[in-house]
């Protein structure tokens, strides 16, 4: 079994790190409409704005520490061109699955989504299919059954 090498440039980590942030501010900005529900409960999208407040700060660290040091990671044969294809990639996958949630439902959307991504990361085919499948079913339990968070069902429902 062979493992899974990465040459992570610092350019690209920062921005897929401060763009992923601010996309998912934006997205849990405009979803929660009023923002507080009572004067002492912040409502349900305190922890996914903190989270993504999260990554924008970690990005801007990376791009500071990219900026000062030169950063010395391994030495990539790739030029920044095509290190950046990869976060286009993802980015172009965040925005399907967004896209496909009412469509399709949680459990489809999600399961493609991960295989998807697996499957892009040189994971064998029928691995990335086992895996999705349970990080899909193991986050409808958690959500779903276990906090009573109403995940999108789809146009079949």
């Amino acid at each position: 079994m062979s493992m899974l090498k990465f040459s992570i440039q610092p350019l690209s980590l920062a921005s897929s790190s401060i763009a992923i942030g601010v996309m998912a501010f934006t997205l849990s900005y405009v979803s929660a409409g009023s923002g507080f529900a009572a004067r002492n409960d912040p409502g349900p999208w305190l922890l996914p704005r903190l989270l993504s407040l999260g990554l924008v700060a970690g990005g801007i660290v990376l791009l500071v520490l990219a900026r000062r040091k030169k950063r010395s990671f391994e030495p990539a044969a790739e030029t920044e061109a095509t290190a950046t294809r990869p976060v286009l990639e993802l980015l172009g996958g965040a925005v399907a699955y967004i896209a496909l949630l009412p469509w399709a439902g949680f459990l489809i959307a999600t399961a493609l989504f991960s295989g998807l991504l697996l499957w892009r990361m040189k994971i064998i085919w029928w691995r990335a299919a086992l895996a999705a499948l349970a990080l899909t079913f193991v986050a409808h339990g958690l959500f779903a059954l276990l906090f009573k968070v109403p995940l999108p069902a789809g146009a079949w429902n």
